[in-house]
């Protein structure tokens, strides 16, 4: 028994999700921010904090990661940003294009991405990449220099898929059955 119960703790530490460095995407930013070397594989991007879209934090209003107001937005002009953060209507968008709300945070595998390159990052993003390469982030603005604050960004390996873990589970029981088989056999030589 004792050997199953070390053969599922070695199979946890193993195959846990390990999770890089947090990076910080700062709003005022007009380039991208690289996250990473990663290999190829599947990861998930996951992101936290608020910026500020007038100025430094506390004097105009807080965007979420996803592009949304943190809370009503009463700055005069921004009226757009009420309820659901804004794309600006009058067809001023960030380099995320028209996918991606002014102030969101949006990913790309580019390190100078055009606005096909991009995705949404938003609160979080599972992506696969098929080689290696880095990640980079931006928060979409078209105008930065009044943006401030940032959002901590974290990328981890996502978690192996429902088969993979049946494969190994069935490769951990046979590896346990081998074991009691072999000590069976030496005892009774």
């Amino acid at each position: 028994m004792k050997y199953y119960v070390s053969i599922a703790m070695a199979a946890a530490v193993a195959f846990a999700a390990p999770a890089f460095a947090a990076t910080s995407v700062a709003a005022n930013q007009a380039s991208t921010t690289d996250l990473g070397f990663f290999a190829a594989g599947t990861y998930t991007i996951s992101a936290s904090g608020l910026v500020d879209m007038v100025g430094p934090p506390g004097s105009g209003f807080t965007i979420r990661p996803d592009g949304t107001p943190d809370s009503p937005v009463t700055t005069p002009g921004y009226a757009d940003f009420n309820p659901d953060g804004a794309f600006f209507a009058d067809g001023a968008f960030g380099p995320g294009g028209t996918t991606a709300r002014i102030g969101a945070l949006m990913g790309s595998l580019s390190s100078a991405p055009s606005a096909l390159d991009w995705f949404l990052i938003g609160f979080g993003k599972t992506i696969t990449m098929a080689n290696a390469g880095h990640i980079y982030a931006q928060v979409n603005d078209t105008a930065y220099a009044n943006n401030g604050g940032a959002f901590i960004v974290e990328v981890s390996q996502a978690v192996p898929e429902p088969a993979a873990w049946a494969m190994m589970i069935g490769g951990f029981i046979l590896t346990g059955a081998a074991m009691r088989r072999r000590r069976m056999v030496v005892r009774l030589a």
